[in-house]
């Protein structure tokens, strides 16, 4: 069974994978912020902590924030966002219980195919955050 799933979303991604624009494909991403995060509260557990990252990743580089990361990489979690938002799926999100399944199947898929991409982003967004935090002066 995860042979043909697999094989259907490498199949399904590689089919939009061609069609991607970044800069274009991102801005709709970020334009439906609210829908995202409706969506990913549906979901549970690392799908969501990965799905944010993906957003948070695809924010920061458009806003030239984070540009360490490989364009195919960006294009991949553009891929897996839309497919998420997006009103065609290979099993509909209204069908009962199981509507949301192809679309964290499709996000775990990218997510194993980028993985190191993802650790390294992580690592960077946390060092960011430190560098953030105010400090006390104790002089």
């Amino acid at each position: 069974m995860g042979r043909i799933v697999g094989g259907q979303f490498e199949g399904e991604f590689e089919k939009r994978r061609k069609d991607i624009n970044v800069a274009q494909d991102g801005q709709k991403i970020l334009q439906q912020e609210n829908k995202v995060k409706l969506l990913l509260a549906v979901l549970s557990g690392e799908v969501v902590k990965v799905a944010l990252d993906f957003f948070n990743m695809v924010k920061d580089y458009l806003s030239a924030k984070y540009k360490n990361v490989p364009t195919g990489t960006i294009i991949a979690i553009i891929v897996a966002l839309l497919y998420l938002l997006g009103p065609i799926d290979l099993i509909p999100d209204f069908t009962p219980f199981i509507g949301f399944s192809d679309d964290v199947a499709m996000i775990m898929f990218v997510y194993e195919k980028i993985k190191q991409d993802i650790e390294e982003y992580r690592k960077w967004k946390k060092q960011q955050t430190q560098d953030d935090t105010p400090q006390l002066n104790t002089n």
